[in-house]
């Protein structure tokens, strides 16, 4: 090898090198070389390669000392794992030494990197390791770096922890409490805390950190448990990751189920078993949170034994239930934890199970010993021992010589009621041989015990009453055929005996006839009383006829036609439209069943008027009978009765009796006239024909002065609607009415003239005579009006008009009309006005009849009203105010209130207002806007005046005077301010 230094000649510093690489140490000489190889052979023959240059750099300066190593504060690995670690940048270092060690100058672990990166450096052991970094080049390495203290673990000690309480109710808060175990690193430790239910579902699943700076040592966390359900709590202490977890041991909390219910439900409330037989206990499937139960099993009077712990997903478990005898059944509800502990509530109540054999067997009687065909049978029998109390009962069997079993009966055993003896009742409706059992059984046919038979024999039962076979028809033509229809429903029956004779004579049978035929005839013989009975018969298998006694007998009647009614009608001469009344007798003959009478009533040998068939009542001995029709408007009815025996076939008619009838009666004739009885002399009256009365068809009017002879003024059609009649000269009348009705041959006949009215033609009255007082009146002052009744007023209908004409043309009495009240005799008549204004008035009063064309007047009276200043009362809206009345003793004032309208003076109700002495002039008043007032002054004899003013305050100090008559209806209103 040769080099050549800068500016030196080149020369060999190796030779007679075999290798094909070496090293060399250049000493510091800065510049290029150049270096070359020759290869040579043994003779020294040499070839020279190509030559190199290298430029050597002046030797650096030893880096300076790195930092404490970067870790990036991840302080705490696990063992065996590596530590990442920060190579640092120092200027000048081509290199980096990194070491680690159980102490800060253990050099376990060296490491050399070139870059400035993140690298992994083994840990040497757990507990603290020191990491150190040199900076190094080519002219050497610093000196170590600080220490880096890495904390290598493993995984710490298990936890201690508690639960409490061990068994919460639901929704109870449980707590869990732990120690800090040992090897628990600083940072980054924490604590793991499940809860597991039953569900396999993590309620709690918390990390809580360990606080290493805190230095607790003592930690506890509470969760609600909020389902029924075991709880398998567990804490781990965990260092950095859950890979260094170690485990507290597994504590369980139970939130038990509620306590089992009734077991009766479990077995479907059956407690009855044949012995050594299995018994299905139901598990619930709804009871929150049990997932397994308990069952509990023992012999009645012991201690409760578990059977077995059964899982509720299994849903049944079947028990034997052991030999005869009690025992007890119970059940306790249980929850399971996660872990496979399971913890159970109390024990529900327990339910007697019966494990049974047969009962003993029972003892059989019937009464009665030989019972008939269709007679009650008792069957009694006692209660055996051994039955149980619910589920056992009695088969009882009713067994004919055929294999019918006519009872076939399960009757419950009453185990509650502590009933000894039971009993049951059958109708015996088969001819036959009857064997009789009972059996107490045990809840099933597999466990019954039979009781003694006891045996009897029937016969066919008598026959019932023949008047169902021949449908209760007891009544036949002699000699006719009568059908006996032959029972079909009777049972064990097959055939009849038929027994047909005269009442009273000897009992012959006239045949024996099969059930199947159905029914038979007989000829019921001659006219007279005849006896039917049936016996009921029964065919052995030999052939023989077995019959029942002879039923009732029942009497057959062979009857002829009866002997004919007789008969009579009342009226004689009935009206048309009225009532009329046949009677007849009950004639010989006539049968007590089915016979009946038919009623004609031909009116003019046509139409029948009543067509009637009334039944016969035999039962009720009636000798006489009668039919009532209303009478149609015939000239003559033909009426008969005929006596019938069932049918008409068989009647026998009485005589024919012709009645006369008359058209109907006419009502009051006050309707035909309204009413209205008074009319003026010679004018016409119209009297309306009635048009409703069935019959008639045209009227006679009867019209004449009262008291003479009846007098027909005119016949009339009733489609005419009226008739007008003048009513003559002055005078008492009377009406009256006829009904008819035209007869067959064109004519017309009619009924009995109606009751009388009075009719009254009148002329004007007399003229009244008047009388007006007082002579010489004052304004405010009454005067009275009086007249007498005058001859010819007329009772109904009469009145007075009474007019009061002032000087300025006006009627202060408004031509009042006055009514004559002619019921009361009343003779003498008056009227009041209140005169509120002088003025002279002219009085009269006319008496008129019905209307104002029949008045008469009388004469007129004068009379001159003046105003009078003696009583002037006022009204200042604070006080009323008077003058004195000479005489007077007190005053006394009545008001009235206007609500509404106050124009209608007549509708005020006038109460007591006040009563001052006579001395009094004046009396305060509260202002009231339509109020009024009226006065009078009354001396000591009882009299007073008339009421003076009707006296109204109003606003703005303004009094209206509001002047009335004498009844009250106002004619002027006075304004004073």
């Amino acid at each position: 090898m040769w080099v050549a230094k800068p500016g030196q000649s080149a020369f060999a510093f190796r030779t007679g090198y075999s290798g094909t690489s070496f090293s060399r140490w250049i000493q510091n000489y800065p510049g290029t070389h150049t270096f070359y190889v020759e290869a040579c052979d043994s003779s020294g023959r040499c070839a020279q390669s190509n030559s190199v240059g290298v430029y050597l750099s002046e030797r650096p300066t030893i880096p300076s000392v790195p930092g404490e190593p970067d870790v990036n504060w991840d302080l705490y690995h696990p063992a065996g794992s590596s530590v990442r670690v920060k190579i640092p940048s120092i200027a000048g270092a081509t290199y980096y030494q990194v070491y680690n060690g159980t102490s800060s100058t253990s050099t376990s672990v060296s490491r050399t990197f070139y870059s400035s990166t993140w690298e992994y450096i083994s840990s040497v052991s757990t507990g603290p390791n020191y990491i150190r970094i040199k900076a190094c080049n080519s002219a050497g390495c610093s000196a170590e770096s600080p220490p880096r203290r890495v904390v290598i673990f493993t995984t710490p000690s298990a936890p201690s922890a508690s639960v409490s309480p061990v068994y919460p109710s639901k929704n109870a808060t449980v707590t869990v409490a732990w120690n800090r175990p040992s090897g628990m690193i600083w940072s980054g430790a924490y604590f793991k805390v499940s809860c597991i239910n039953s569900a396999g579902t993590d309620v709690c699943n918390q990390n809580i950190p360990h606080i290493g700076g805190s230095n607790k040592s003592a930690y506890s966390y509470s969760f609600t448990a909020s389902s029924v359900s075991g709880y398998d709590i567990q804490v781990k202490a965990c260092n950095k990751t859950d890979s260094y977890c170690a485990g507290s041991h597994v504590s369980s909390a139970y939130v038990l189920p509620a306590v089992h219910g009734d077991p009766g439900y479990n077995v479907d409330w059956d407690f009855y078993y044949p012995q050594n037989t299995t018994m299905s206990v139901k598990l619930p499937q709804s009871l929150e949170g049990a997932d397994s139960f308990k069952v509990f099993y023992y012999a009645d009077g012991s201690s409760p034994q578990l059977y077995a712990h059964v899982p509720k997903s299994q849903r049944t478990i079947d028990v034997n239930v052991g030999s005869a005898g009690k025992y007890n059944l119970a059940l306790a509800s249980c929850v399971s934890s996660n872990s496979g502990g399971a913890q159970c509530s109390a024990q529900s109540q327990a339910r007697t199970i019966v494990s049974f054999i047969k009962p003993e067997a029972p003892i059989l009687s019937i009464t009665p010993n030989t019972p008939e065909l269709n007679e009650e049978v008792t069957i009694n029998w006692n209660r055996p021992n051994g039955m149980i109390w619910s589920g056992a009962y009695f088969k009882l069997s009713c067994v004919t010589d055929t294999g019918k079993d006519v009872c076939n009966q399960s009757i419950p055993h009453v185990g509650g009621s502590n009933k000894s003896q039971y009993s049951h009742r059958f109708t015996v409706q088969d001819i036959a041989q009857f064997d009789i059992q009972v059996k107490a059984c045990n809840k099933t046919a597999s466990y019954c015990t039979s009781s003694n038979t006891s045996s009897f024999t029937t016969n066919p039962a008598q026959h019932g009453d023949p008047s169902h076979n021949v449908n209760w028809d007891l009544y036949y033509p002699e000699n006719s055929m009568m059908t006996v229809n032959l029972s079909q429903s009777l049972n064990g029956v097959d055939s009849f005996d038929v027994y047909y004779y005269p009442e009273g004579g000897e009992v012959r049978k006239v045949k024996h006839v099969s059930k199947a035929q159905g029914k038979m005839d007989i000829n019921v013989g001659e006219q007279g009383y005849h006896t039917l009975q049936i016996a009921s018969c029964t065919t052995s298998s030999s052939g023989s006829t077995r019959c029942g006694e002879l039923s009732k007998k029942i009497r057959i009647v062979s009857f002829n036609n009866p002997q004919a009614p007789v008969i009579s009608v009342t009226p004689q001469v009935p009206e048309v439209n009225g009532q009329a009344t046949i009677t007849w007798n009950r004639p010989d003959g006539l049968i007590w069943s089915g016979g009946y009478f038919l009623v004609s009533c031909k009116a003019d040998a046509k139409l029948e008027a009543c067509g009637q068939k009334i039944s016969h009542q035999g039962g009720s001995n009636k000798t006489e009978y009668s039919h009532t029709f209303t009478v149609p408007n015939a000239d003559k009815l033909d009426i008969h009765v005929k006596a019938c025996n069932k049918s008409d076939a068989h009647c026998a008619v009485s005589k024919k009796t012709t009645l006369s009838t008359t058209p109907p009666g006419h009502g009051d004739p006050s309707y035909n006239v309204e009413w209205d009885f008074y009319y003026p002399q010679n004018t016409t009256m119209t009297v309306n024909l009635a048009q409703s009365i069935v019959g008639a068809d045209s009227f006679d009017i009867y019209y004449y002065p009262e008291g003479e002879a009846a007098k027909k003024v005119d016949h009339a059609a009733k489609t005419q609607g009226k008739v007008d009649v003048n009513v003559g000269a002055k005078g008492f009348y009377t009406l009256q009415i006829a009904s008819c009705s035209a007869t067959s041959s064109g004519g017309y006949r009619c009924g009995e003239l109606s009751e009388k009215i009075r009719i009254v033609s009148f002329a004007k009255p007399g003229a009244p005579v008047v009388s007006v007082t007082p002579a010489s009146p004052s304004v405010n002052q009454a005067l009275k009006i009086d007249w007498n009744r005058p001859d010819g007023l007329i009772w109904d209908g009469a009145y007075f008009k009474v007019s009061c004409v002032a000087s300025d043309g006006t009627d202060k009495c408004r031509g009042i009309d006055i009514p004559h009240t002619g019921g009361s005799k009343k003779l003498e008549y008056s009227h009041e006005l209140l005169v509120t204004d002088p003025t002279s008035l002219d009085i009269k009063v006319q008496a008129c009849n019905k209307n104002d064309d029949n008045c008469t007047s009388s004469a007129v009276v004068r009379r001159t009203v003046e105003i009078s200043e003696d009583f002037a009362p006022e009204n200042n809206g604070k006080e009323l105010t008077w003058q004195t009345v000479s005489g007077a003793t007190s005053y006394v004032i009545e008001s009235a209130v206007c609500a509404e309208s106050c124009d209608d003076l007549l509708a005020l109700e006038w109460s007591a207002f006040a009563t001052l002495a006579g001395s009094d002039t004046r009396h305060k008043i509260v202002p009231t806007e339509n109020q009024f007032y009226r006065i009078k002054a009354c001396f000591g004899d009882g009299t007073c005046t008339q009421w003076t003013y009707i006296i109204k305050y109003t606003p703005k100090n303004k009094t209206i005077f509001i002047h009335t008559d004498l009844l009250g209806n106002p004619v002027a209103e006075t304004v004073m301010e």
